[in-house]
This record gives C-alpha cells, sequence and structure tokens, in this order.
C-alpha cells in the first residue's frame, strides 16, 4: 500500500471562527493527514494524524509564520561559551580506595567494616574454582590493599 502524506489547513466548523471563510490563511493548521487508495473499493483514503508529525525521511520542515521558536538550548550554548575544562585531576588514594570499597569518603568507620567484610567474604577464593578463583584472588587483593588505604588515610587502627 503507497501511502502519501500531506500538511493541510483545516476549518474547524464553529460558527463564530474565522476559519469559515474561503481566506485559507485564517483557517487553522496546517495538520499532518496521511492518503492512500483503498485496495478493495479502490477509492482515495486519508487519515488525520496530527500536527506534529514528521513524514519519514523527510527533512524538518520550516518554521512557518506565527510559529513560536523552539527554546534554546541554554546547556549548549553554556558549552560554547565556557572555555575547555582543564583535564581531569587524578583522585588521591582515599577516593581511589573509597570507590572501589563503595563508599562515600566521609563514611564511620563501622559501617566502612562492615562494607570491607561484605566484600571480602563475597570475594574470597575460597569459594570458587579454576579461573573465577584467580579473579577473586585478585579482587580480594584489591580489596585489601584499598582497606588497608582507607584505614590508614582516616587514622584508624
Amino acid at each position: 500500500m503507497n501511502v502519501t502524506y500531506e500538511r493541510l489547513p483545516i476549518r474547524c466548523g464553529k460558527r463564530q471562527c474565522r476559519c469559515n471563510t474561503s481566506d485559507q490563511s485564517s483557517w487553522h493548521g496546517p495538520y499532518w493527514y496521511a492518503f492512500w487508495n483503498d485496495p478493495k473499493t479502490g477509492r482515495k483514503r486519508s487519515f488525520y494524524i496530527g500536527k506534529h508529525f514528521r513524514a519519514p525521511h523527510a527533512p524538518p520542515r520550516p518554521r512557518g509564520f506565527g510559529e513560536r521558536r523552539q527554546p534554546p538550548d541554554e546547556e549548549a550554548r553554556a558549552r560554547r561559551k565556557a572555555p575547555p575544562s582543564p583535564p581531569p585531576r587524578h583522585g588521591s588514594k582515599l577516593e581511589a580506595a573509597a570507590e572501589l570499597l563503595g563508599l562515600a569518603s566521609n563514611a564511620s568507620q563501622a559501617d566502612a567494616k562492615k562494607t570491607w567484610k561484605r566484600l571480602a567474604v563475597e570475594n574470597h577464593p575460597d569459594r570458587f574454582t579454576g579461573r573465577e578463583r584467580a579473579q577473586r584472588e585478585e579482587r580480594a587483593k584489591q580489596i585489601n590493599a584499598a582497606w588497608d588505604i582507607y584505614r590508614k588515610y582516616r587514622g584508624w587502627t
């Protein structure tokens, strides 16, 4: 079935509306309609699609007279005007350790210890076999090293 799309102005049919004249400049719209030939009857059929439709593979339509302009993208404008940001600074050892443990850098000692113990139990190499055991062994080493750094920077024993 071959479907074509057209934008057409319409009349609303209200008695006091200005669209009830032959002057199409005061009609409403334009609104999108789909047109096709009915295979059973051979007659042309149409269907109302709406006002904010873009036909497939069609370029964006130009703004019509009286239509509102899209609001400017404030973030894009700010990004264009802002000077280029400096390269990202490498975080401190405390931040890296806190990230690996999944903690905030100001977590309480009890919460930090609880999190470290949970991660140590979850990643203990004795719970796994084969290739995964080697991976978990490496992960357990990273967790313990991060815990030592975190404790040292926070002044805990």
